[in-house]
């Protein structure tokens, strides 16, 4: 597959702290907050961003605090996309669609109280709404940090911390979760070139579906509604149709689906449950 961001943005391989930005929110008065960032484009900074808080700035090496111009947020990934109104990163560093391996190890990189740290972390298991956990002797500092494997390929960002318990073990252990970018690097490469993201004009309406036992639907995009006439509803999608594969890539959120169908200039194949069997649905690509 060729998308937009991959032809229109040929970044060289970077080091994965000259693309790590440190962002500054004032949460409370006299109380600030530092989040990670990276540069996705000269103007254009990707990050986890919590709900309420008000707008991040951008401190120049200068002192000077620059405020993005628009903030683009999906709130239930509680990420976000910062556009600022000049050039101000001469390093970026694109999402990668590659997905991390079990047992793999990545370097993650975040804020620190003495500039930017880099901490060694390894996949240990994947979750079932497309989340990774990963293990580190040092989590702290780490919420929203960047992910990076071996490569400098930008995986993903930190999104938060759960508990897993070892059963054979009798014990719990604390687990970093990794929102892949495979995940939101098309929705982000929509936020890059303004596309406008609400009222899918490939007519559906869906939500994200997380399998709940093995005899139930798996993990995927379930389509609430079908828009009559769309390219959805000529494909062959109807409502209570389950997405979970398109060309190969395993789909957890709207967000994936709407980038492929959006961006994708060659027809794809998405694997569609429907009441308990899979089918083959061939997707056209948009109309130019």
């Amino acid at each position: 597959m060729v998308y937009m961001l991959s032809a229109l943005l040929l970044a060289a391989a970077v080091e994965p702290e000259d693309a790590v930005i440190t962002l500054r929110c004032q949460v409370a008065p006299g109380v600030v907050e530092l989040s990670t960032g990276v540069a996705i484009s000269p103007r254009h900074a990707v990050t986890a961003y919590p709900l309420g808080s008000s707008p991040y700035v951008y401190v120049l090496d200068s002192g000077e605090a620059v405020a993005p111009d628009s903030i683009i947020i999906c709130p239930d990934l509680r990420i976000a996309v910062i556009r600022f109104p000049d050039e101000l990163f001469e390093t970026y560093q694109l999402p990668s669609e590659d997905l991390p391996e079990i047992g793999q190890s990545l370097a993650l990189v975040g804020p620190a109280v003495t500039g930017i740290q880099r901490v060694d972390a390894r996949v240990v298991s994947r979750h079932e709404d497309g989340t990774f956990l990963l293990a580190t002797d040092n989590r702290e500092g780490l919420m929203g940090a960047a992910a990076f494997d071996s490569e400098k390929g930008f995986l993903g960002l930190i999104t938060g911390l759960t508990t897993v318990r070892r059963e054979h073990l009798q014990t719990s252990v604390e687990r970093l979760v990794l929102l892949p970018s495979q995940i939101w690097c098309l929705w982000a490469e929509l936020a890059l070139f303004g596309q406008d993201s609400d009222g899918l004009p490939f007519g559906v309406m869906a939500i994200a579906h997380t399998q709940n036992n093995a005899g139930s639907p798996p993990a995927g995009v379930h389509i609430l509604a079908v828009e009559n006439d769309s390219r959805a509803w000529k494909a062959g999608l109807r409502p209570g149709d389950l997405v979970y594969s398109v060309d190969g890539i395993q789909i957890y959120h709207p967000l994936t689906l709407m980038g492929l169908v959006l961006t994708e200039s060659d027809t794809l194949t998405a694997v569609v449950w429907r009441l308990g069997r899979t089918r083959n649905v061939s997707i056209p690509p948009p109309p130019e």
